[in-house]
């Protein structure tokens, strides 16, 4: 059994790529706690955290900005019914997604609240159709690591179409994979499925982070990757349903540049154009170190630095300026 992303990275057993997840990471304490109703409650946040939401972590008000915006919430919700996202068709997810994008607007014009949050408090109104769109699984779905907060409800609307693309197409997948499981303690649906697979693919395999609350990834991913398998797994080119090349478009107005130190003391980077660094590299330039581009896509950057770390024993990196866009 073998799920194929829309990414073009392949997964093989998923469903022990599933049961290793509930057994080391959060799973009690989350998915146990749907309410599938209309109403946003403080237990439904307090579940979110227990999924790393970590709503008030930083500013204690966050939880009552949500609460005190609950009718609103409750608003959308009660016109969003609990539909399978795999089963929606086009005109069906047209009609549900006049009220899921004021819904997202609504959560994310909070100070504070993205769409890692957003989501992990949806998931638990209505766990058949909204998968967990935090920050990992947008990444390994899209290749956007930062998104702007005006940019928010766009690329949370074209992930769960990424999802509900890829929910489809390995429908006989999740069916099997579904039966297979009905052995777990806590059933998860299959939005729920997806999200964990990507999630864990994405933190698990090419990040190479093996920790996990209760223990350590171990059957699924044994090795580390090698510098090449790190690379065209986590250059592999993203599936988005409104570009006709298969790659998620920057529309961000962002570009993107790549350093090079011809001299090889220290690794590539992506950087922005906007960069202090390559703005004076632009004044002045120098004869030891050249910046490759400007690329309008992230991803076309990130094979840039993947290709010169390659040939450098480097490995490819961001610079800060990337992760405060």
């Amino acid at each position: 059994m073998e799920m194929r992303f829309g990414n073009g990275i392949v997964l093989k057993n998923p469903e022990d790529r599933i049961r290793e997840y509930c057994e080391i990471e959060v799973y009690r304490g989350f998915d146990d706690c749907h309410t599938i109703d209309d109403e946003i409650t403080e237990n439904d946040i307090s579940a979110a955290n227990t999924l790393y939401a970590m709503i008030n972590r930083y500013d204690p008000t966050e939880s009552q900005r949500i609460l005190n915006n609950s009718s609103v919430f409750s608003s959308f919700l009660h016109k969003i019914g609990n539909t399978d996202l795999g089963k929606l068709s086009n005109n069906e997810w047209s009609d549900v997604e006049k009220n899921v994008r004021p819904l997202l607007r609504e959560f994310t014009s909070l100070e504070g609240i993205g769409l890692g949050k957003t989501f992990k408090i949806l998931h638990l109104k209505r766990p058949n159709l909204f998968p967990i769109l935090d920050k990992l699984v947008v990444e390994f779905l899209t290749g956007i690591d930062t998104i702007p907060k005006m940019k928010q409800v766009e690329v949370g609307l074209r992930t769960i179409l990424i999802a509900r693309d890829d929910i489809v197409g390995n429908q006989d997948i999740f069916k099997e994979m579904g039966n297979k499981l009905s052995d777990l303690p806590i059933p998860l649906t299959t939005v729920r499925l997806y999200d964990i697979l990507c999630w864990t693919e994405e933190k698990w395999a090419i990040k190479g982070n093996r920790n996990a609350k209760y223990g350590m990834v171990s059957r699924t991913i044994s090795d580390p990757l090698t510098q090449k398998e790190f690379q065209k797994r986590s250059m592999s080119p993203c599936k988005a349903p409104f570009s006709p090349k298969g790659i998620f478009q920057n529309t961000f107005g962002i570009q993107y540049v790549v350093y090079e130190d011809i001299h090889r003391a220290s690794g590539p980077k992506v950087h922005t154009t906007d960069c202090g660094y390559y703005k004076k590299w632009l004044a002045k330039r120098s004869n030891t170190t050249t910046w490759h581009g400007p690329y309008g896509i992230f991803k076309e950057a990130w094979e840039k630095c993947g290709i010169i770390a390659e040939k450098t024993h480097f490995k490819p990196s961001k610079h800060t300026c990337v992760y405060s866009k």
